[in-house]
């Protein structure tokens, strides 16, 4: 199980409005970036390490809805080689006790993507978006996929976040929903 510190690690405060793919990158140090005339950064190189430009993090959210839009797109149209970090938008957290839970099952573990036949297949597997997920990092051995917790929808739900019980509940129930689905880590989005 993952220690306290190694959770604090992976925590990140995010504020990005999720309506969609949106991609953003960071650069990890201000010598990775050259003014032009007008004053714009500009990249001074981009060196592909296979997952990005070096010195960068490509990080995308992957909201759990879009595959109930009409034209849905899904995981598969994810190509794993144009992110670092792909963020799997969003649990939820009960506004009373701190317990952070999957916010829509059917789309996280249960919905069949073609090719799935959980009527015919043996055990306890796993479905979804987030099997889709753990099979893109099959294509990008360097992809990393964190929990996104919150979002415009579920932040106000963070209000107990003063009780230091709530605090306990969340750390722990943040921590096993890491732990049990495989994910590299945790993103806090509160708007």
């Amino acid at each position: 199980m993952m220690r306290l510190h190694q959770l604090v690690a992976v925590l990140s405060m995010v504020a990005i409005d999720p309506l969609f793919m949106a991609a953003i990158a960071l650069p990890t140090s201000s010598s990775s970036l050259n003014s032009r005339s007008s004053g714009t950064p500009e990249l001074n190189e981009r060196q592909s390490d296979g997952i990005g430009w070096h010195g960068y993090r490509s990080v995308g959210y992957y909201p759990n809805w879009v595959i109930y839009n009409s034209d849905p797109f899904t995981v598969k149209n994810i190509n794993p080689k144009d992110f670092t970090h792909i963020i799997y938008a969003f649990a939820n957290v009960d506004m009373n006790s701190g317990q952070v839970y999957l916010a829509d099952e059917w789309a996280d573990i249960d919905y069949p993507y073609p090719g799935d036949d959980p009527d015919n297949e043996q055990g306890n597997n796993l479905y979804g978006n987030l099997k889709q997920l753990f099979l893109l990092k099959q294509q990008n051995r360097n992809l990393k996929i964190q929990l996104g917790i919150g979002g415009a929808t579920y932040s106000s739900n963070f209000l107990g976040i003063v009780n230091q019980a709530w605090r306990e509940t969340f750390t722990t129930s943040a921590i096993e929903l890491v732990t049990n689905l495989g994910f590299d880590g945790l993103c806090l989005d509160y708007e």
